[in-house]
């Protein structure tokens, strides 16, 4: 794998739980009549600003205890350089502001940390 920028990693199991469950979970649909159109024209409402402040508010410390082993240890060991985003705010408002920079683990973490997976770190030329 080639790595060519810092990425934000956070587990796809856990990930309702952290960031948007409240909207999008099942217990959350079965709670409301309305169609999950409705969630997402709440999520949409919220300007970005208030977003990312929200996001920030305590989602370091949450998405690292989840797998604090993997992210801040084992990752880093290998040198898979992690970031939580420009300004702490995490993989929600990188989807929004650029698409990219993040990743939803559903396995592959665990064989970059365990040398399955080789890692090369670089950048894009700037030609």
């Amino acid at each position: 794998m080639v790595q060519r920028s810092t990425t934000h990693v956070a587990r796809s199991d856990s990930l309702m739980d952290l960031g948007s469950g409240a909207l999008y979970s099942e217990a959350a649909r079965s709670r409301r009549a309305s169609p999950p159109t409705t969630a997402d024209l709440i999520f949409a409402s919220l300007p970005y600003r208030v977003a990312a402040a929200l996001q920030v508010a305590g989602l370091r410390s949450r998405c690292a205890s989840v797998t604090p082993d993997l992210t801040t240890t084992r990752l880093d060991a290998v040198g898979f350089q992690l970031d939580f985003g420009e300004d702490e705010s995490g993989l929600f408002m990188k989807y929004l502001r650029r698409g990219s920079g993040y990743y939803i683990d559903v396995g592959a973490c665990e064989l970059v940390a365990n040398g399955s997976i080789k890692l090369k770190n670089g950048r894009r030329s700037t030609i």
